[in-house]
């Protein structure tokens, strides 16, 4: 097993934990369990690795926030269920933790719950080390699909021919060398996962591509960073491109219209000429807004799949220029966003979850388009591609072909023409 851990934890760890057990029964306890015996309790580990383990799950979270203890990630990594089986509950673990100065804790109201919650001390993450070796992961077990949570699909299971063309095209990736291309400023615990991930594809353990719910396909590809993902080729030194969709969510919101109303086609036509350029450009001058464009990007995606646009309308902010902007401009797609967010279709849903209904309804479309069209057709040819959601990566020899492809199902579709962008090294 791999951990990030604050350098020389282990020494530090046991230095500390043994002054304390000079003076304390209850300490002593603890130093005799973690470093005397042997046994090893749930999921294979040692005593020793299992609170690793709960430090690692500290390390590797991005920010600056507390996790809390109930949180469902945080007790599936740890393992522990009872002291019955552990000998220490995992509160006791991270109490000990922050006893020795390892950790935070911050007991207010949090996450939901009334409980504790914790964090690593800062100025440890500033000095981080990876311990130990990669794990080949696990085939997974058959999930059903709760509410609105996707469908994990099993990798034995799933003989869909998609996902098996899918699976052979990710296996003949050569990932590249190092993880140089990474940007210098990103975090270490998102950097961590990277290496993760280039070292599953060097030994080839990579998973059955899986469909969630919603249409999308999953697999090892969408989680390898794009500054990191263009320098991926396949075997024969075949040079990859990327074929990325402008926009793709905004673009989908035309579904919205009636085509039988004039007035919605009308509305859609004027609509549609902000693709004609850059989408995101046009919005940021024509509502007003500044700032950094990645982060304006982040805003209008909560805007747009958020909670309801009523609960919006706070002024001064930039989810209000979002609404103001869309309400003068586009009064019939306003109205319809808040339509598909309010009103429920989908029985599984909890009455506070029904704005959810517009990430699915987007995504449902733009799968229908990219994996069930366009995808389809290009296995049905023969050619080698993966698809990224709205982008597909394909042999740089393929680009112009398999751009005319696209825009031949987007028509076939009912589509209008998308914008593309090609990203080659």
């Amino acid at each position: 097993m791999r951990f990030l851990l604050p350098k020389g934890f282990n020494d530090d760890f046991k230095v500390k934990l043994s002054e304390l057990a000079k003076d304390s029964g209850y300490y002593s306890d603890y130093f005799n369990f973690i470093f005397t015996e042997k046994k090893k309790h749930g999921g294979g580990l040692s005593n020793l690795e299992k609170v690793m383990r709960i430090l690692s799950v500290l390390s590797r979270k991005e920010g600056n926030d507390f996790i809390n203890l109930h949180s469902r990630k945080l007790k599936q990594l740890i393992s522990f269920h009872s002291k019955k089986t552990s000998g220490f509950s995992p509160q006791e673990h991270l109490d000990i933790l922050s006893d020795l100065n390892f950790v935070e804790i911050n007991g207010k109201y949090s996450s939901g719950r009334y409980s504790k919650s914790y964090r690593l001390k800062s100025e440890l993450r500033k000095d981080l080390e990876v311990i130990g070796d990669l794990d080949v992961p696990k085939k997974k077990r058959l999930t059903r699909s709760r509410g609105d949570q996707p469908e994990q699909v099993n990798q034995q299971s799933d003989a869909d021919p998609l996902n098996c063309y899918v699976l052979e095209n990710l296996k003949g990736l050569i990932p590249p060398a190092n993880a140089d291309a990474l940007p210098p400023d990103l975090e270490l615990p998102k950097k961590f996962r990277q290496l993760e991930l280039l070292e599953l594809f060097k030994a080839g353990s990579i998973r059955m591509p899986s469909r969630c719910a919603y249409g999308r396909l999953h697999h090892a590809l969408c989680r390898i960073h794009k500054t990191l993902r263009i320098h991926f080729q396949w075997s024969g030194n075949v040079r990859t491109a990327e074929i990325d969709q402008n926009a793709s969510q905004p673009f989908f919101l035309m579904n919205l219209y009636d085509a039988s109303n004039s007035d919605h086609l009308d509305e859609k036509n004027r609509y549609y000429e902000l693709f004609k350029s850059d989408f995101y450009s046009e919005l940021i001058e024509g509502a007003g807004i500044s700032g950094e464009r990645d982060q304006i990007k982040k805003r209008f995606f909560e805007f747009l799949m958020g909670k309801a646009f009523e609960r919006r309308k706070r002024p001064g902010t930039i989810l209000k220029s979002f609404h103001t902007y869309f309400e003068s401009n586009f009064p019939i797609l306003t109205a319809l966003i808040s339509k598909k967010k309010t009103l429920s279709e989908d029985s599984r849903l909890h009455e506070d979850e029904i704005y959810k209904q517009m990430a699915h309804f987007l995504q449902r479309t733009e799968s229908s388009i990219w994996i069930d069209s366009i995808c389809a057709r290009l296995m049905k040819m023969e050619k080698k591609f993966i698809p990224i959601h709205d982008c597909l990566v394909v042999p740089e020899a393929d680009v112009e072909e398999t751009k005319r492809i696209i825009f031949e199902e987007f028509e076939k579709g009912g589509f209008l023409k998308p914008g593309l962008k090609v990203k080659v090294i």
